[in-house]
């Protein structure tokens, strides 16, 4: 039949990229259960609504996942410690105004779950431009050695600067401003030889 031969193909897929097209609506999560050899799936700069589906961190071999630029209003689910192959994490940029400056989508929202500590893999996360809120657990740079770029920019960020991002020794980004920070710089960030551009401004 169609469908089974529709489900066979999605099944089948690595590699997905419908960025920068007219797909409305939300991510259709039946299909993304669905996509179990999953390794990376673009959705940027589309017209996506309605919230993070939790499935999307179930596919065990999704090594990118670029949600960036769309109109999504959600909490990053908790089950985004279970995609334990990310790499790369890119869910920026979904906070949107409206032209007379009323709020269109507030992108992310809540507080940075405590299971990004299991994404030991990631190298990349981006976060900036979305609504999140609370402050960054202490144990976050312990927990992701691998890190090279860690964009939070432009939320509602509180509290200070964890002094286990000392710990991140292949750290070259690491911007915060926009945010509602406070505190001063640990000095254990001194140990972070590869860091190129820190972005601190903004805070207050």
């Amino acid at each position: 039949s169609s469908s089974s031969s529709s489900s066979s193909s999605s099944s089948s897929l690595t590699h997905l990229d419908l960025s920068t097209n007219y797909y409305y609506g939300t991510i259709p999560r039946n299909a993304v259960r669905r996509m179990t050899k999953m390794e990376e799936l673009y959705l940027e700069d589309l017209e996506l609504e309605g919230t993070i589906a939790p499935e999307l961190f179930g596919l065990r071999r999704l090594r990118k996942l670029y949600l960036g630029g769309n109109y999504l209003e959600s909490n990053l689910p908790e089950e985004v410690g279970n995609a334990k192959s990310l790499v790369s994490l890119r869910i920026q940029d979904n906070y949107r105004k409206r032209d007379n400056g009323s709020i269109l989508s507030k992108g992310v929202t809540g507080t940075l779950p405590r299971s990004l500590a299991n994404l030991t893999l990631l190298e990349d996360l981006r976060l900036e431009n979305n609504y999140i809120g609370g402050s960054i657990f202490p144990e976050l740079g312990t927990a992701l050695p691998n890190l090279v770029h860690l964009r939070l920019d432009l939320n509602v960020l509180r509290g200070s600067i964890p002094s286990s991002f000392g710990n991140l020794g292949n750290l070259q980004t690491l911007s915060l401003s926009g945010n509602y920070m406070r505190g001063t710089l640990p000095s254990e960030l001194s140990n972070s030889i590869r860091l190129n551009t820190l972005d601190l401004h903004d805070n207050s």
